[in-house]
């Protein structure tokens, strides 16, 4: 493989109201928001969505194995 893994990652309570972009995914941790499940619904969580996190969304990333147990981490 080309060492990249594309995870679900459920939103804990913290995270909630946050906007994506406050997580710092490319800028700490390299890694890409795919996109972000909201029970049934896909939303589009790229630059400028707007989007606010809320508790129980699962965000779609990519990232190396390393970066995402890092952004894990960071949460703990």
């Amino acid at each position: 493989g080309n060492g990249f893994h594309s995870v679900e990652f459920q939103v804990p309570e913290e995270l909630g109201g946050k906007g994506v972009p406050s997580l710092g995914l490319g800028e700490g941790f390299d890694l890409r928001c795919l996109g972000l499940m909201r029970g049934s619904e896909f939303l589009e969580c790229g630059p400028g969505s707007g989007l606010l996190l809320q508790t129980g969304d699962k965000l779609l990333l990519l990232g190396q194995r390393q970066n995402l147990r890092s952004f894990a981490d960071s949460l703990a």
